[in-house]
């Protein structure tokens, strides 16, 4: 009957309405999640819009004018509006795919390409305190250049001023909720720059705070901070803040101590290395003779991100393609329809 027709249509229509509120709804929130810059995703979102807005003008003006020629292609665009509509997200869907196959892993290998001459590769964690001269003989006897090896010791940080933090300053903080990487060294990494306070220790008992983490916390220089060791809390007094290139395949950390503040001996030590292509097969030497300590490959993780990424590649373009195919086949049933209809009714 006609009136179900028409309720047909009225369903259609709110779920049509519900379907675009819940697509850009996702959309918005997946660019927060990943962007975390609100002003980066609406941006991007903007960029978008404006992009589909442009594509279903260009659509719709040129089917409006092949619907004019009066011929039987007119017949399959008597809905010029629907049909920009269909092939605007069509086109989106090809040109994601397109993207997608072009770019791949060209960003990381571009970024890869970048990185100046000597980057280091591998990271030497966990090293025990007893074999720190002898791993420093080695790098010197192979010629690998390193980052000074920092002691390393564990710890969380308790209390500002002889004041614990908050439950909601805890739930708010990771850096609270978790052990922390905790060093002592007179002089910074290199890519650390201090932007307040003094630029140098001077007396044990000192601390040095990454600035991102000093203004979550709200902790000011002149701060006492305590901080609970294996062997038990030690305080100390902030002196400056630093920025921490966190990219740089360098040990960095968010707490650097004063010399002699923390007991060396107490944990164990990390750094970073170079190991040049053609000296690879020693790592298995090295790896070898310093049983109980972990090296990280950076170039094996970074081809394992490449094959993910490739695999991830395909997989969104099979689906890409199934979607894109689905709805051309359903075009033409629908036009059948329509045509049907218009017979049916004279």
């Amino acid at each position: 009957p006609p009136i179900r027709v028409i309720r047909e249509q009225a369903k259609s229509r709110k779920s049509l309405f519900f379907m675009f509120f819940a697509g850009i709804t996702s959309l918005v929130v997946f660019s927060l999640v990943l962007s975390e810059n609100l002003m980066l995703s609406i941006l991007v979102l903007a960029a978008i819009i404006v992009l589909c807005i442009l594509l279903y003008t260009v659509v719709w003006l040129l089917l409006r004018s092949l619907k004019k020629l009066k011929n039987r292609l007119s017949f399959y665009i008597r809905s010029p509006s629907q049909s920009a509509l269909q092939i605007t997200a069509l086109a989106l869907g090809l040109s994601l795919i397109t993207v997608l196959s072009v770019l791949r892993t060209d960003l990381l290998e571009r970024w890869q390409q970048q990185l100046p001459e000597g980057t280091p590769n591998q990271f030497v964690y966990g090293l025990p305190p007893f074999d720190l001269k002898a791993f420093e003989q080695q790098l010197k006897q192979h010629g690998w250049q390193s980052t000074p090896l920092y002691p390393n010791i564990r710890g969380r940080l308790l209390a500002k001023n002889d004041v614990p933090f908050s439950e909601e300053a805890i739930k708010q903080n990771n850096s609270l909720r978790r052990e922390l990487n905790l060093t002592q060294s007179n002089q910074l990494p290199n890519d650390n720059v201090i932007t307040k306070g003094q630029a140098q220790f001077n007396g044990v008992g000192q601390v040095s705070v990454e600035s991102k983490t000093a203004e979550s916390l709200g902790i000011q220089i002149g701060d006492k901070l305590t901080f609970g060791l294996p062997e038990g809390n030690l305080q100390a007094k902030v002196v400056n803040f630093r920025s921490v290139e966190w990219e740089s395949f360098s040990p960095n950390f968010f707490f650097i101590f004063s010399p002699k503040t923390l007991d060396e001996n107490a944990g164990s030590y990390l750094g970073s290395f170079y190991v040049p292509k053609q000296d690879q097969p020693k790592m298995i030497t090295i790896i070898q003779q310093f049983s109980n300590t972990v090296f990280i490959d950076v170039d094996r993780i970074l081809d394992e991100v490449k094959r993910l990424m490739n695999v991830l590649v395909k997989i969104v373009t099979v689906l890409a393609a199934l979607v894109g195919f689905s709805g051309m086949a359903f075009i033409p049933d629908f036009a059948s329809m329509l045509w049907a209809i218009c017979l049916g009714m004279g």
